[in-house]
């Protein structure tokens, strides 16, 4: 499969990038940065294991954002409890 190549190379260019921005910015610290990268790294492989059970883009992208987006309000809340560690 093509796809999983050319998905592979961009998330690596959007990693480098953003990683070179959040040491040149207040605004995008380290910690901003590494949000960024397991929030696109939970959906990558949620797109891309139900990639390999469908054919149907649209459920790859319901699975890999919802994943992320649930991984991300559960850090969230765990911050707000208490329990994780908010910055």
């Amino acid at each position: 499969m093509l796809r999983a190549p050319i998905l592979y190379v961009a998330m690596t260019i959007l990693f480098v990038t953003s990683a070179a921005r959040a040491e040149a910015s207040d605004l995008w610290g380290e910690d901003k940065a590494l949000h960024l990268f397991a929030g696109t790294g939970i959906a990558t492989v949620g797109y891309l294991f139900t990639a390999e059970l469908s054919d149907h883009s649209w459920l790859r992208f319901v699975v890999g954002s919802g994943l992320a987006l649930t991984a991300g309000a559960a850090k969230e809340l765990l911050d707000l409890s208490g329990l994780g560690s908010p910055e």
